[in-house]
Order: C-alpha cells, then sequence, then structure tokens
C-alpha cells in the first residue's frame, strides 16, 4: 500500500516505481503493462491514481496506450523527445550570490531523468526585473513558467494577467490573489515545532532574530512561534537582517561582519539569553560562533535552519552544537517541476498550495543524527 505524504503525491509515486520498473528490465520494450485494476490492488490505491500516473508516463513518452490491447512500454528516443517540456524558471537571487548556485544544484537534481529544457533568469530581488524575465522568456517561447518570487504581492496584477497566457507554478513563496498553484515550505509548522523544540529543551528565555525580509515563509515562520504556547518561557523577538547580511556580506566583508557584530552584541547585552535562533545560519557562524560574543554571551541552544546537508560551515561553528531544520528545497523544486509538466502536458487545474515539511537535525564536528518527518514514503513492499 502506498501512503500520500505532502512530500510526494501517490500517483507521482506510482509513476516513479514504474518508472524503476522499466528502467530494471522489469518491464520490457513492447510489453503490455498489467491492467489499471491489477496495479491499483498491488499498489492498494485507487484506479484514478494509477490512472494519472499513466496520463503522467505516457506525457513523458514512457508508456502509449494501444486500442483494445491496454498499456505498452515504450523505449524509443524519438518518442521521448516528443514529451519534452520548455520551460523557463524565474528566480529571484543573484549570480553573485553564494545561494544562487546551490539553487541551480538543486534545480538540475530536479531535473535529472527528465528530457526537459530549461531557461533559466534571475531576477536580483527587483520586481522589475522579474517582470522584465517573465516576459521576455514568454517571448522565447517557453511553454511554462517556474517563479520563485521575488516578494508575496507586488507583482500580483502582473502575474494575474500573465496567467492568461501560460502556465504557471510558484515555488517558496505565494503571491496573494494570484490563482495559481504552488510548491513551499512549511514554515508556519517550523515556527511551532522549533518552540516547541526549544521549550522541551528548557530554554527559559530565546532570541529570535526576526527578518526584515517581507515574503510569505518567513511571515508564516515568525506567526508559527508566536502562536505555540510555551509556558515558563519568554521569548524576544529582535529584527535583524540577517538575510541581507547572508547575500551582501562578500561585497565588503570586513565592513558587514563588524557592522552585524556590534548591532547583534547591542541585542545580546540587554538580557542574559540562554538561546538563540536565525534564520541563516551563516550569519550565526560568522557573527556569533567565531567571534568574541559567543564568549561574552553563551547560549545553551543555537538553532537555525539551512537547505542543504551537510551545511558548510566552520568547526567552531558545529562545536557549539546547533539544531538545524533542513528545508526539503530540491523536493520543492522537484514537485514544483512535475505541477507544471501536468498543467502544460494534462491540463491540469491545481490552484492549491502544496507544503512540505522540514527535516529536523542535529549535526557535531563529526557527524550528524537526521531525523525525516514523520511521514512514510512508501511501505516495505514497495522497497523490495
Amino acid at each position: 500500500m502506498i501512503t500520500a505524504p505532502s512530500r510526494l503525491f501517490k500517483h507521482q509515486k506510482i509513476a516513479q516505481l514504474i518508472r524503476q520498473r522499466i528502467q530494471e528490465g522489469r518491464y520490457q520494450s513492447g510489453q503490455l503493462l498489467p491492467s489499471v485494476r491489477m496495479l491499483a490492488d498491488e499498489f492498494g490505491v485507487s484506479a484514478n491514481a494509477v490512472y494519472r500516473a499513466v496520463k503522467l508516463l505516457q506525457h513523458e513518452a514512457s508508456l502509449e496506450g494501444v486500442q483494445g490491447h491496454g498499456i505498452r512500454v515504450l523505449n524509443r528516443p524519438d518518442q521521448t523527445a516528443k514529451a519534452s517540456m520548455y520551460f523557463a524558471f524565474i528566480c529571484p537571487y543573484s549570480p553573485e550570490c553564494e545561494y544562487y548556485g546551490n539553487v541551480q544544484s538543486f534545480l538540475a537534481q530536479a531535473m535529472s531523468g527528465r528530457q526537459d529544457h530549461c531557461l533559466t533568469r534571475h531576477t536580483d530581488g527587483s520586481l522589475e526585473a522579474e517582470r522584465q524575465a517573465v516576459t521576455s522568456t514568454i517571448e522565447a517561447g517557453v511553454q511554462g513558467l517556474l517563479v520563485w518570487p521575488v516578494e508575496s504581492s507586488g507583482n500580483a496584477d502582473f502575474f494575474n494577467s500573465i496567467l492568461k497566457k501560460i502556465p504557471i507554478v510558484f515555488v517558496d513563496r505565494v503571491i496573494e490573489n494570484v490563482l495559481a498553484p504552488s510548491v513551499t515550505q512549511d514554515c508556519y509548522k517550523l515556527g511551532c515545532d522549533i518552540m516547541r523544540h526549544l521549550h522541551k529543551q528548557g530554554a527559559k528565555r530565546p532570541l529570535i532574530l526576526e527578518e526584515t525580509l517581507d515574503i510569505s515563509p518567513y511571515r508564516q515562520l515568525y506567526q508559527g512561534m508566536r502562536d505555540t504556547q510555551t509556558p515558563g518561557m519568554i521569548v524576544d523577538f529582535k529584527t535583524v537582517d540577517t538575510t541581507g547580511f547572508a547575500l551582501n556580506y562578500k561585497d565588503n566583508p570586513r565592513l558587514h561582519m563588524a557592522n552585524a557584530q556590534k548591532h547583534l552584541k547591542a541585542i545580546l547585552a540587554e538580557q542574559h539569553y540562554d538561546a538563540l535562533f536565525a534564520r541563516q545560519d551563516m550569519y550565526l557562524d560568522m557573527v556569533y560562533t567565531n567571534t568574541s560574543l559567543a564568549n561574552d554571551y553563551p547560549v545553551n541552544h543555537i538553532v537555525s535552519v539551512t537547505n542543504q546537508h551537510p551545511t558548510p560551515r566552520s568547526l567552531a561553528f558545529y562545536e557549539h552544537q546547533p539544531q538545524f531544520w533542513i528545508g526539503p528545497t530540491p523536493e520543492m523544486l522537484t514537485q514544483g517541476l512535475t505541477l507544471l509538466d501536468g498543467v502544460v502536458h494534462l491540463g491540469s487545474k491545481h490552484r492549491r498550495e502544496y507544503k512540505l515539511p522540514f527535516w529536523y537535525c542535529t549535526p557535531s564536528a563529526t557527524n550528524a543524527n537526521i531525523i525525516p518527518p514523520n511521514e512514510p514514503m512508501f511501505n516495505k513492499k514497495d522497497l523490495s
């Protein structure tokens, strides 16, 4: 039986299993698959879920329907080429930004094994550049847009007009009042989980460094923190632009680090804090754990969020035993691409926001213990 976690839809998992069997030779080229009903019984799902998986594989040119006979396995390059999708990925980060390379790597993972073609444009966090990027890629003939928006509302009217011309799927951030599907990370639940974790660990006075960037993931994260009941724990929220530091410190490292340390020192001097949270682990590494602040204002718990594992941080940082939640960015892009493919090729009418959970991790200087979300991808039978 296949369960349906938020990380992967049932029909996608079925398609993945059928695709794997084709690659392993269990289903040979030219061979007919078992009937939809037989596959539904085997996987413990509805016939509709299998049918959607078959349709997805047909548009990948892995399968074809043979009237009066069933579904046949394909393995011809000329057929595969027909199923490719030409899409644009619009990214808010600059190529000079360290995270831009990570995003491109995650996108490459999402496209692995697919026949799609991608045109990438970056917007440097500019709403005007975002509009220009979308317009130019549509003029280049793309079939759909995978958009990581600059912010949550600034281009809402623009995207509503574009949505009448071409399919759009948003990732990481939603744009208010735009009826397009989106795949995001469940930041509200993340905020709740972090506060519950600190409370369970005995923290009494956590300091939360709250981002200034006005995007939906950050708003949801801090709202989740504020909504979580933690008796006996006094939580201070202080505004600090750790994202701006992570994106811009290379412009003038000495100046940015000196200003960031001065600002954080003033905050830490106000109270005796026993826990410190910042959304950007790079900020904690460069501004706190590798400076005199860690000795002058020690805390028992350092908490942050990252989008990759292992995280490339200093030995001093790991010696503080930071507690991490790992964001599912590669899965987010994979699912966003699958949604876009469904809209482009199948005419799917998705409108909802799909939220993916974070993974909890407790790394040290020598190892890491990763605890995934408590949602099984599939049962033992499907692993055989």
